[in-house]
């Protein structure tokens, strides 16, 4: 899982998918495998495959409760896929309602907050 997340952050999306299932094909079910699910699902995105990384995020989002750790890590990753999509009103609308979740919770992570700002600054230059 290091490497893969190293290879995320460093850009290196093919190497970053490769990981990602891997580590996938040898996970068990769980909250786990849907922040992997998601991390898979950015990379893709990243590679230009949008309908596998949509096809990613729907898996995470069927192993997730609603605003449970797993629906705030998709909600970046989902609004940027729409972003790409040209479904402008639908992003702010995940914008908005993932921000308000991190301040309920006093807390966000850093991957996925600097994903939400990522999608922030691309909104703001539209």
């Amino acid at each position: 899982m290091i490497r893969a997340r190293a290879a995320l952050l460093a850009g290196r999306f093919d190497e970053a998918v490769d990981r990602l299932r891997t580590v996938l094909d040898d996970a068990e079910a769980g909250a786990d495998t849907g922040l992997l699910r998601v991390d898979l699902a950015y990379a893709l995105l990243r590679r230009g495959d949008h309908a596998e990384a949509s096809a990613e995020l729907a898996m995470a989002a069927a192993v997730s409760d609603e605003q449970d750790l797993t629906w705030l890590a998709v909600q970046p990753v989902a609004a940027r896929l729409l972003a790409e999509q040209g479904d402008v009103a639908r992003v702010d609308e995940l914008v908005a309602a993932a921000r308000a979740e991190f301040a309920a919770r006093g807390f966000g992570w850093p991957f996925t907050v600097d994903r939400l700002d990522g999608i922030e600054r691309r909104s703001r230059r539209r």
